[in-house]
């Protein structure tokens, strides 16, 4: 077994670099030459944690509530006009859980952004983010042994929220609509079941210049053709701790390693698509499996200890930073389907054994929107951060470097 010591400072640091490149993608975001339409919003969410576990504490209602702080986007980065200028921003967060003796309070720091629809007077909106949250009573074999659901004090909190917006008087408007909340550890610290929870919000907002925020600006388009197909390479680093949501708790960390090879094409200028294969390979399963003498040589126990995922990819482009989900295949994983077997909860189910999916960011070297005068670079690398998982369960939180190859030139946008 091999214990490398990762605690709660290596989950701040891995989850503070994801804050810090969303965060400077907001601020890099603005006009700087005209003063900008502010937001500030107070929200208050009601709902309940869905019990995704047979061993999940016993909740009553779940509250958050949501002090955000956003710009509107002017079209000063041409991501910005490709998506109908949307307001890019920031939530404070304060959650308290349906069960205070086991799950506690989070407070959260959580970058957003917000697509907007609008109709006269009415603004119908989605807004999503993904941060980080302090958790005030995580997991403990003493003190508290019945929290399942998060394993360590730093984790993950995701926000979607689906919003309708009225003027209320002079520069105030309500909101009502309806929000989704994720919080995990991507699996880095054991037990981690999860927090999800279904809410309905109301709130109240204020905005500086309340007859812009409907304003849309020069609208730019490409006179030449997409990006055609282009080759990817990437390294593919990964940590966590062994398979299982609940358990063993506080055992090693392990790390993942592998790489992924894909061909992807843009369209419509702001998303693109991917097909490729991911291999990864576990240093947890080749320990488990030379421990408990699974196999009758090293030779078998490291290839058993492979796994090799077929995937097609869909990415949504906001100028150099990229948010991506991947559907995946398992082609080769002998060592889940031998597990399964013998676990005390088996998972046989197709979506168990054979889905291998991944969401994450991208922070690309160049724009993938492209630049005032377009742009022509053989190379693009990136960074990479996601989490990777095995039938809709957290499997490793995964870090990479990658790059695409190819010619991606495109002409320059004009306006409509």
């Amino acid at each position: 077994m091999i214990d490398l010591g990762f605690g709660l400072r290596s989950n701040f640091r891995l989850w503070s670099i994801l804050i810090s490149v969303c965060v400077s993608n907001v601020i890099s975001g603005q006009d700087s030459t005209a003063f900008p339409v502010l937001q500030t919003e107070l929200n208050f969410h009601a709902g309940k944690l869905v019990k995704i576990h047979g061993e999940y504490p016993p909740t009553d209602i779940t509250t958050l509530t949501e002090l955000n702080l956003s710009w509107k986007t002017r079209g000063n980065k041409y991501w910005q006009t490709l998506y109908r200028f949307p307001s890019v921003g920031f939530s404070l967060t304060h959650a308290q859980f349906g069960n205070q003796d086991v799950l506690g309070q989070a407070i959260g720091f959580v970058p957003t952004m917000r697509f907007e629809k609008w109709k006269d007077d009415t603004r119908w909106s989605i807004r999503a983010g993904l941060g980080v949250a302090y958790f005030t009573k995580p997991y403990n074999s003493v003190s508290n042994p019945e929290n399942l659901v998060i394993g360590s004090p730093w984790a993950n909190m995701s926000l979607l929220k689906m919003e309708f917006s009225k003027p209320l008087f002079n520069r105030f408007r309500y909101n009502v609509g309806l929000s989704l909340m994720h919080c995990s550890n991507a699996h880095v610290d054991v037990p981690n079941i999860g927090a999800n929870l279904i809410a309905l919000h109301a709130g109240i907002s204020f905005s500086n210049k309340p007859e812009l925020l409907k304003d849309e600006y020069a609208v730019r388009k490409f006179d030449g053709p997409l990006k055609p197909w282009s080759l990817g390479l990437q390294t593919i680093f990964g940590i966590h701790e062994f398979k299982g949501t609940t358990r063993p708790v506080d055992g090693p960390k392990y790390f993942v390693y592998g790489a992924s090879v894909f061909a992807s094409k843009s369209f419509k200028s702001k998303r693109r698509i991917s097909v490729g294969i991911n291999y990864h390979y576990y240093t947890a399963y080749h320990d488990y499996a030379l421990l408990q003498e699974l196999y009758q040589s090293d030779e078998d126990i490291k290839k058993k200890s492979q796994n090799l995922v077929l995937y097609g990819g869909y990415e949504w482009s906001y100028g150099r930073m990229a948010f991506y989900v991947q559907l995946g295949i398992n082609l080769y994983n002998p060592f889940l389907h031998e597990m399964n077997k013998v676990w005390d909860l088996p998972k046989s189910r197709f979506i168990n054994l054979w889905t291998a999916n991944k969401i994450g960011y991208k922070l690309y070297a160049f724009s993938q929107n492209g630049t005032r005068s377009g742009y022509d670079h053989c190379l693009n690398p990136y960074l990479n951060m996601a989490v990777k998982t095995n039938g809709g369960t957290a499997d490793f939180l995964e870090l990479g470097i990658g790059v695409e190859i190819g010619n991606p030139r495109r002409n320059a946008l004009t306006n409509y």
